[in-house]
């Protein structure tokens, strides 16, 4: 067993390491809140008293960093990482470019023109938000594709082979590319279904787990593609924020819509592109964005470093043992 933990001025002391943590320090009280920049003002007491917590907590138990990072993107969701500032420009000016941007590329047949996403209804909504954020629909603010299929009949067209992602390379977060297959299709559907920097990619399901899981397209390899059991959502603006829409995907918030909107049967869970289309996602002004995903980003930091402090623990823990119980 570890030994116990505290959390103490800012410092997580384990066993008899100690790791400071900047983002529970308080400013010093000759600085005023009001002088500081908005990415370093402390979170709220009540904020800051439930991470502490669960930063302690996280060591009881063998699922205590997961929980901790699931907290972590439920406060995000919910606005509490960061404070609100009302001289943020009205995330209603972003919607609205996403609109225009979205009825331009329809017109000129570069994108289908997206059929009519339901009003949402209070009940659909996930969380409270602050005032200064709104709800949408996904389909609202991307192009959502469906991959290729296999074995299709292809006879008499002119093909190529590519490599082409499935749901095994796209895990919650990040892309798993050790293993990477190739698929040929018509030479005339390149287009269609290659990716672009900065694609969503969603997983349509397979086990529980699998739904609705998403990472980053980085354009890590040339010319590649995506099977039909990988969704991919594309930014309809340049300034959209998609590290913002990849949080709330993996999300115990997301996770639990896919829940509900999945078809499940024994062990296996799916979700098609209609229910993917309906997803209710909140949107925050986008400099808040882009401050909310900086403080997710320096919070999972630390979750990594204790978990590997953790890992190295136990590693000397069973080493020891291992010695002790070679000399009975």
């Amino acid at each position: 067993m570890l030994h116990r933990r505290h959390l103490i001025d800012g410092k997580i002391r384990v066993a008899r390491l100690y790791f400071y943590i900047p983002i529970f320090a308080q400013p010093p009280e000759s600085v005023n809140n009001k002088d500081r920049p908005l990415q370093q003002r402390p979170m709220t007491d009540e904020t800051t008293q439930l991470l502490e917590h669960h930063f302690e907590t996280a060591f009881d138990a063998l699922d205590g960093i997961r929980k901790l990072r699931e907290l972590i993107l439920t406060l995000a969701m919910q606005g509490k990482l960061v404070e609100q500032d009302p001289d943020d420009p009205p995330v209603s000016e972003l919607l609205k470019e996403i609109e225009v941007k979205k009825q331009r590329l329809a017109k000129e047949k570069k994108v289908r023109k997206p059929k009519p996403l339901s009003e949402l209804l209070p009940e659909e909504l996930l969380v409270n938000i602050p005032d200064s954020w709104e709800w949408v629909r996904f389909e609202d603010i991307v192009d959502i594709g469906s991959g290729v299929t296999k074995g299709r009949k292809l006879q008499g067209k002119k093909l190529i082979s590519l490599p082409y992602l499935r749901v095994a390379n796209v895990q919650r977060g990040y892309l798993d590319l050790k293993v990477m297959k190739e698929i040929e299709i018509p030479e005339d559907e390149f287009d269609k279904y290659s990716l672009c920097e900065e694609d969503l990619l969603i997983t349509e399901g397979g086990d529980w787990d699998k739904v609705g899981r998403t990472a980053i397209w980085h354009s890590e390899i040339p010319k590649c593609i995506h099977q039909n059991h990988v969704f991919r959502a594309r930014r309809y603006i340049q300034k959209q924020n998609v590290f913002w829409l990849e949080r709330f995907l993996n999300s115990t918030l997301a996770r639990t819509y896919f829940a509900g909107a999945s078809k499940q049967t024994t062990n296996l869970a799916s979700i098609n592109k209609t229910q993917l289309r309906g997803c209710p996602i909140p949107i925050p002004p986008l400099p808040e964005q882009h401050r909310i995903v900086a403080k997710v980003d320096q919070l999972m930091a630390l979750c990594d470093t204790l978990e590997q402090h953790i890992d190295h623990a136990t590693h000397k823990q069973t080493a020891l043992l291992n010695a002790v119980m070679a000399q009975v």
